[in-house]
């Protein structure tokens, strides 16, 4: 449609048709059983046909082949035709030109003249073996040769001098055996000082040798100290190991000095030098539960468990004093608060004390 605002130079579009209605009609198809096949119709029969040949396809007649004679060639003529010189081609020389190749000079090398050396060979020189030579060599060497020269002549010396003791003293019978000197201390004043050799190493027969050597000195107070072959007398801690006493660390330790004593050849009895008395007193106490059976082998009394210690006064000493069933005993006191007697009676201790202190 066309109105006043269409612009110009555009043809106006054509309507488009009114669409129609559509119809739907369905085919009618044929039913498969209504199909009957075709009946095969006959074969005509082939008639015989007899080939019309034509005349341009009749074949030629074939032409005669006639055999070409060849002249018999004679071999004269050969001989001729190889006879005959054959003209040699020219040869053609084409020159090339030389390669001019400059010579390479040889380089020199200056090399210097190596001078000659001189070996002269001394002559070998005898070494002087003299002393002072020696010893100017020996200042001309390093200070650690010196000190190692020097080193090896003392230890030389000193092992000369003991290998000329060792023969001398080997080969020369009776001289005298050096002697050590024994350094002990006694715990009696009154007392007369016994020492008893033993090895270093001291065992369990230290009771024996005590017993057998208290029965043998005569005396009516007889002080033993146990000395090995070290002249030094031997600490208290080694012996309370070898009679195997079961005593604390603290009255061991307490003890310096462990002595026997006999009074006139009677059984030994133990004697003891301390420096702290309140350790010395506690560690006692303790000990009284296993003292009977540790002192049962030295001092020849009975093991009793049942027995007690009691305090009991000797000649103005405070003691403590163990009775068991058959009679036997043990008295042990603090005396001069530095010495403890251990015993088998009081009578015995009366007697140490008095003749052991006699002031």
């Amino acid at each position: 449609s066309w109105s006043p605002f269409t612009e110009t130079g555009y043809n106006l579009l054509e309507a488009p048709d009114e669409p129609a209605n559509i119809k739907v009609e369905f085919k009618k198809q044929a039913r498969i059983d209504d199909v009957k096949p075709p009946t095969p119709l006959p074969t005509p029969p082939i008639p015989s046909v007899t080939p019309e040949v034509k005349e341009d396809e009749i074949p030629a007649p074939v032409p005669e082949v006639t055999t070409a004679v060849v002249p018999e060639v004679k071999e004269e003529s050969v001989q001729k035709i190889e006879n005959t010189p054959i003209a040699a081609m020219p040869e053609i020389n084409v020159e090339t030109p030389e390669e001019f190749i400059p010579e390479q000079q040889e380089e020199v090398f200056y090399e210097e003249p190596v001078p000659e050396l001189e070996v002269s060979i001394p002559e070998p020189q005898t070494k002087n073996l003299s002393p002072a030579n020696f010893l100017q060599r020996l200042r001309q060497q390093e200070t650690n040769t010196q000190a190692v020269v020097v080193l090896m002549i003392v230890i030389g010396l000193v092992a000369f001098v003991f290998s000329v003791k060792f023969i001398f003293q080997y080969f020369m019978p009776g001289t005298d055996a050096p002697k050590v000197e024994i350094v002990q201390k006694q715990l009696l004043q009154g007392a007369k000082q016994i020492n008893l050799g033993v090895a270093n190493n001291v065992n369990s027969s230290l009771v024996d040798k005590v017993s057998e050597l208290a029965k043998t000195i005569p005396g009516e107070l007889v002080e033993i100290s146990v000395v090995p072959s070290s002249g030094i007398e031997l600490d208290s801690a080694s012996i309370f190991k070898s009679l195997q006493f079961k005593t604390e660390p603290s009255l061991t330790q307490s003890i310096n000095t462990a002595h026997f004593v006999s009074v006139n050849q009677s059984e030994p009895a133990l004697i003891l030098g301390f420096t702290d008395e309140y350790t010395v007193r506690g560690g006692l106490l303790k000990w009284e539960a296993t003292m009977n059976k540790d002192l049962s082998e030295l001092l020849s009394v009975e093991n009793d468990n049942k027995s007690k210690f009691k305090d009991v006064s000797i000649t103005g000493f405070d003691v403590r004093i163990l009775k068991t069933e058959n009679g036997s005993q043990i008295v042990y006191g603090i005396v001069n608060h530095n010495t403890v007697i251990i015993t088998t009676s009081e009578s015995k201790f009366s007697q140490i004390v008095k003749l052991g202190f006699p002031n």
